[in-house]
């Protein structure tokens, strides 16, 4: 339908609505009640838009089609979250249309407050090390007095990784996946080396790491050796709790 030169189009397709202004978007969301027609609205500032523009962009338009979306820090979770859901269900996160997104840093507002307007659940997997925890709760307090509504658990959760832990010393820590860590660092340092000798050597030099010496490496190699952990995680034989933190399985 076209009037006053403006142009109405229902269509699923997340390339046309990656194109689109976010503001001009709306939702049809189906509740018990019937279904609803949601929006942005006007609690989001200019910085807010042109990040989730990007973002948008970013994921190809798909995470404004999601089922449900789980947020989280940084690149080491955004190539793990897949994979531990995949090895909790046994099936992709992306086949029942649940996008896992990193927000690089603790920029959640926007993500979450473009959720809610949107009739999209979110949960947020934090870290909890520094002051973290507040950061986030006076985050959900902002977002809750901006959008004139409280957060509920059908729409929205935040669970936090243990007290003084990121990603990695989570996994250090508390999942206790020293092989697997060290497993994963040995693939970085061996990618695409042949040599027998220089992977044996590789492999001694990782066993022999202690807790600190671990952390470290894995702080430096953040970018590196998720995705070879991603790999060792979904072939392992391990129960999957075993080898997931317990603030994804929450989530999940």
């Amino acid at each position: 339908v076209t009037r006053r030169s403006e142009l109405y189009a229902t269509e699923p397709s997340p390339y046309l609505a990656a194109e689109s202004k976010l503001t001009d978007l709306r939702s049809l969301v189906n509740l018990h009640s019937g279904v609803r027609v949601k929006s942005l609205g006007d609690s989001f500032t200019p910085n807010d838009l042109n990040k989730l523009q990007r973002d948008v962009m970013r994921y190809r338009g798909e995470l404004l089609f999601a089922k449900a979306i789980i947020l989280f820090e940084g690149v080491t979770e955004e190539q793990l979250a897949p994979i531990f859901f995949e090895k909790y269900f046994g099936f992709s996160c992306y086949s029942v249309g649940i996008n896992c997104i990193s927000v690089a840093g603790k920029n959640y507002p926007p993500f979450v407050k473009m959720a809610c307007s949107l009739g999209i659940p979110a949960y947020i997997v934090s870290d909890n090390d520094g002051n973290t925890k507040t950061i986030i709760e006076s985050q959900i307090a902002n977002i809750e007095r901006d959008l004139s509504t409280g957060l509920t658990n059908d729409v929205f959760n935040v669970s936090f990784l243990n007290d003084g832990c990121d990603i990695e010393s989570e996994l250090v820590n508390h999942v206790q996946i020293i092989d697997e860590l060290k497993s994963s660092l040995v693939k970085l340092a061996t990618n695409g080396n042949g040599n027998p000798q220089f992977i044996d050597a590789k492999q001694r030099e990782m066993e022999q790491l202690d807790t600190q010496n671990l952390l470290d490496r894995l702080e430096k190699d953040k970018s590196g050796y998720s995705g070879f952990l991603a790999g060792i995680i979904i072939d392992s034989s391990k129960n999957s709790e075993k080898l997931i933190p317990q603030a994804f399985i929450n989530a999940f």
